[in-house]
């Protein structure tokens, strides 16, 4: 961990139980309210190790909280830092900080300063870009909610979505379990306990087969308290491009409370499952949330029933408010609210391998930028009036060397690509019949009218 890093995690992380009288690391908003400055007076966190007196001679906190004393006393905790890093990763345990290139892009844009200084987790942290469906709701549900939660969540999962929620007892476990059971992804974000669950048998079996990634912005070894609970929830909808409420009670817990949020800050679409005899539901809908039904009888898994109604919703949604594309992490000299050095190069196509086979959003109508097709290492000089026939040919080309191809592998292949176009070109080649699409995994192989086609970098 570099000096950056450890000034951060310093700054703002708890190694163990509080002594009585300490000074308390930062938070998230007085983190963000401290890096701001130092970027703007040209200071990075490193500098607190080096530079200090002249922090010192210029930091005035406006809101008069983060002290010298204060800031002292947690630089000072080098031995603690070092011995809770070994116990957390003795378990599996990693830590990102903002200034990490898989830290998640959606936190920043959504977040801002108020994003958390340090995320812990655990599993693969390709799953941290992935977005997807969150499932939320009540801890105590009846029988039928809980088929419903089950239904939706290996819906979402055999359709692609990796399914995000927070590990609590009820829904959110109900969902999280359902969706790996039959080979989908999870992210949980959790209030509590990260460092029991990392190593709890029913979560451990999913983290290992690189399905589940459990993450926390709380110390890993923290205890259940309301306060985190109510914290975490708009994490996990800043971490999704979709919610489902199952069950809330109105003007009751941190579902509703998690849901009201969202809806006023218009971070993604919200879904409520109909028909509910919760009070919290109906209130929802009445505030602008969408009603979900269960598919009609007969309803086959394959019909993707559930993404048509995220399109949906979608669409209306992008018709009320302009919804912006997810894609690479902003370096940060265009940010306002980071301090730390900008990784060298951006976030482009998530690691996880689970996509959603349905088109969310109408991708030409966000003017997504095209593919660079001038990158010479990647395409020969051979010259295309379109950029989508150059693609298509390159995958085609990699197809015939491979037999198949993922669409997650095109991040390695190419370090340009767009990810919303890439897959709005896709969908365009296997509907023209030059690709086929296999499963609900995004692997693609030749189609009829692919087989043909001349080989245009022999």
């Amino acid at each position: 961990m570099d000096e950056n890093n450890q000034a951060v995690l310093l700054l703002s992380t708890y190694f163990s139980s509080p002594g009585r009288g300490d000074p308390t690391p930062l938070t998230a908003i007085e983190y963000g309210r401290f890096a701001l400055w130092m970027k703007n007076s040209q200071f990075q966190p490193k500098d607190l190790f080096h530079r200090f007196s002249d922090i010192e001679q210029s930091w005035q906190d406006p809101k008069g909280k983060i002290t010298f004393e204060r800031l002292k006393f947690l630089l000072g905790r080098g031995m603690g830092m070092a011995i809770a890093l070994e116990r957390w990763q003795s378990a599996g345990i990693w830590v990102l900080t903002r200034a990490d290139p898989e830290y998640p892009a959606r936190l920043k844009k959504h977040l801002g300063e108020a994003a958390p200084a340090v995320i812990f987790g655990t599993g693969e942290k390709g799953l941290l870009a992935s977005g997807g469906l969150s499932v939320v709701g009540s801890r105590k549900i009846s029988d039928a909610e809980s088929i419903f939660t089950e239904k939706a969540a290996k819906q979402a999962a055999l359709e692609g979505l990796n399914l995000v929620s927070g590990g609590a007892r009820g829904v959110d476990e109900t969902a999280m379990l359902a969706a790996m059971e039959i080979e989908g992804t999870s992210l949980g974000v959790l209030a509590n306990d990260l460092f029991k669950s990392a190593l709890s048998g029913k979560w451990r079996k999913y983290i290992k087969s690189g399905q589940l990634t459990l993450i926390s912005p709380f110390y890993p070894e923290a205890g259940f308290q309301v306060g985190n609970a109510m914290g975490r929830n708009k994490y996990i909808y800043c971490l999704s491009d979709f919610a489902l409420v199952v069950r809330a009670e109105k003007e009751k817990g941190g579902t509703w409370a998690g849901a009201t949020e969202n809806l006023k800050k218009q971070w993604i679409p919200l879904f409520v499952a109909t028909p509910s005899d919760a009070s919290g539901n109906a209130a929802l809908i009445e505030m602008g949330a969408r009603p979900l039904e269960a598919p009609q009888p007969g309803t086959t898994a394959t019909e993707n029933w559930l993404c048509r109604q995220l399109e949906g919703l979608a669409k209306q949604h992008s018709a009320q408010q302009s919804i912006e594309d997810v894609g690479p992490a902003v370096p940060e000299e265009q940010e306002n609210v980071i301090s730390e050095p900008a990784p060298e190069e951006p976030e482009t196509i998530p690691q996880a391998a689970d996509q959603a086979e349905c088109t969310i959003v109408d991708i030409q109508a966000e003017g997504v930028e095209p593919i660079n097709t001038a990158e010479p290492e990647l395409l020969t000089e051979t010259h295309f009036e379109q950029p989508y026939d150059a693609f298509v040919q390159y995958v085609s080309q990699r197809i015939r060397e491979k037999g198949e191809l993922k669409f997650a592998q095109l991040k390695d292949l190419r370090k340009d690509l767009q990810e919303k176009q890439a897959r709005a070109w896709l969908d365009q080649a296997v509907e023209a019949g030059a690709l086929q699409r296999k499963g609900r995994f995004l692997t693609y192989t030749l189609g009829q009218e692919g087989t043909d086609h001349p080989d245009f970098f022999s």
